[in-house]
Parts: structure tokens; sequence; C-alpha cells
């Protein structure tokens, strides 16, 4: 399985540091995207992505993670364009906390039930106004769509994923290794 892991400026650490290491113990193969090199993440950790998003190969399966950055690229941005451009050849796209303004953004979340972090609900419904927001959960489901809530849940989504697309065996093997509760 093919999985990108998009990075921005001021991205959360652990939502999208948490699923690569779900990923890549799943012996996927990770790839990190960004339109900017190096990125610096949340907390000032230089981070230099795998490749541009121009020259990302074809996926199943994109990350869109959280953190403060997600407020600071609007809907015309690159990488706004880049996912809403990656939908129709990606079978599954994730977002992880406030990643889901990313997607949302993009149109991809419209008549479609999406969460995010607690805090970020109401920013969610502005910016996605066709979406249902739920809340009160940590991982919301749909097939080719998945959303978590924030921070640590991306871990778990990344656990469900991997148990739905490469096998349970492997997700509760990933769980035993990382010692992530039941």
């Amino acid at each position: 399985m093919h999985v990108g892991i998009l990075l921005f400026d001021d991205v959360e650490v652990l939502d999208f540091a948490g699923p690569l290491e779900v990923f890549s113990l799943a012996e996927c193969h990770v790839l990190t995207l960004a339109n900017t090199t190096p990125i610096v993440a949340r907390g000032g950790l230089s981070v230099v992505p795998t490749l541009s998003l121009e020259t990302c190969p074809p996926l199943d399966l994109i990350v869109v993670p959280g953190g403060p950055g997600t407020r600071r690229i609007n809907q015309d941005d690159p990488v706004v364009d880049w996912l809403r451009g990656r939908r129709a050849s990606t079978p599954v796209i994730a977002s992880v906390c406030t990643g889901a303004l990313l997607v949302g953004r993009a149109g991809l979340l419209d008549g479609r039930q999406a969460t995010t972090h607690f805090r970020a609900y109401d920013v969610l419904r502005e910016v996605a106004p066709r979406a249902e927001v739920v809340e009160g959960v940590r991982i919301l489901d749909t097939g080719d769509l998945a959303t978590s809530a924030g921070v640590s849940a991306g871990v778990d989504l990344a656990l469900a994923l991997v148990g739905r697309l490469v096998s349970p065996e492997v997700a509760g093997r990933v769980r035993a290794t990382i010692e992530w509760p039941s």
C-alpha cells in the first residue's frame, strides 16, 4: 500500500508522525509530501519531505494531518488544489485533527460526515458548511473518507485503516509493537 502524508509549515508533529510510524511498521510504502521544503513543524521541528506535490506518484491513501498551519492554508492554496485534484485517483483520503479543515476547503466533505479536534468543530462547520460535523467521536471512517479527532486519535485512525486496508493481524502486530492500548 502506498501512503502519502501531507506536510506543511506548523503541522502538528504527532498528527503526522504517529500515523507515519503505524503505516511504516505495517510495511506500507510511506512518503511525506509538501509544496515547499523544508517544512517547519509545530515546535520548530524541521522536516525534509520525501517528495514535492508535483512529483508525487499515485497513492492508495493520503493522510492530511492538522495543526495551526491548517488555518493559514486558504481555499485557493496550491496544497488544497492538489488535494482536490488527487481525489478522483486516490481510493482513501484521511484527516487527523484539523487536517479536516484542508479536506473541507477542497470540497471533499460536502454531503459527508466528518469529525475533527473538539476545539475546531465550529471552524469546520464554517469551512465545510455542507458537511455534517459529528462531535464526540475519535474516528469516523466512511470508506473512501476517514477523519479523526485531535492529535493522538491519528494513531487510532491509522491502526483502524491498517486493519481495514492491510489486515487485522497486521494492525494487531503494530498495536503490540507500539504498545498502544486496545
